[in-house]
């Protein structure tokens, strides 16, 4: 009996391991796209936030899903941040202002301590396609006082959400090319209740 071999082209090869790859927590979320305030295009990816629930009392964690879009005709892969466990969208940035106009940029909480392998949290993105993180503030916290987003005082907010990656390669393991910019998303507003 004749072996018969089939080419597979490798980005094909390489976007299926990565799928297969992802934690069950990293599958995408349900999103109703007319809730989302999205930003403009950049590269052909945009990103835009929506809350999850409005009108939250202060006692209540701010819920929002931050999500990522390819409008372009090419597929893409996202590097987010770092992989450990659990998933890490480091290069994910909000800007939280408040009623008096003051913004506070707020960064992710990364891991306190590192055992294992950090790999890049990657995330493929076919023409077309979309992806959401579920996020709350209690996740983030301030870059300028490094306090943390624990719990907002009533009144009234606007949320932005900005992603931006400068690496082109990926860090180790298999070679790949990443989405290169920066965008931002339209700012959302919501409102904390007592």
């Amino acid at each position: 009996m004749k072996t018969r071999r089939i080419k597979i082209p490798a980005r094909s090869l390489l976007l299926t391991f990565l799928l297969c790859a992802l934690p069950a927590s990293a599958t995408a979320q349900a999103i109703n796209p007319s809730l989302v305030e999205w930003g403009a295009a950049v590269n052909d990816l945009r990103i835009g936030v929506a809350l999850t629930n409005p009108g939250a009392k202060q006692t209540q964690p701010v819920v929002f899903d931050l999500a990522f879009q390819n409008v372009g005709n090419k597929d893409t892969i996202l590097d987010l941040g770092t992989m450990l466990e659990v998933q890490y969208p480091m290069a994910v940035h909000l800007i939280l202002t408040d009623d008096q106009n003051h913004s506070r940029e707020l960064q992710l909480i990364g891991p306190a301590a590192v055992s294992g392998v950090i790999h890049d949290f990657a995330v493929p993105l076919s023409s077309g396609a979309t992806y959401v993180l579920r996020l709350t503030l209690k996740q983030f916290y301030t870059t300028a006082t490094y306090g943390t987003v624990s719990a907002l005082a009533p009144g009234h907010y606007h949320l932005m959400a900005k992603f931006e990656n400068t690496t082109e390669m990926s860090s180790g393991g298999m070679p790949l090319i990443y989405w290169t910019g920066s965008v931002h998303s339209n700012p959302i507003d919501f409102t904390v209740g007592k």
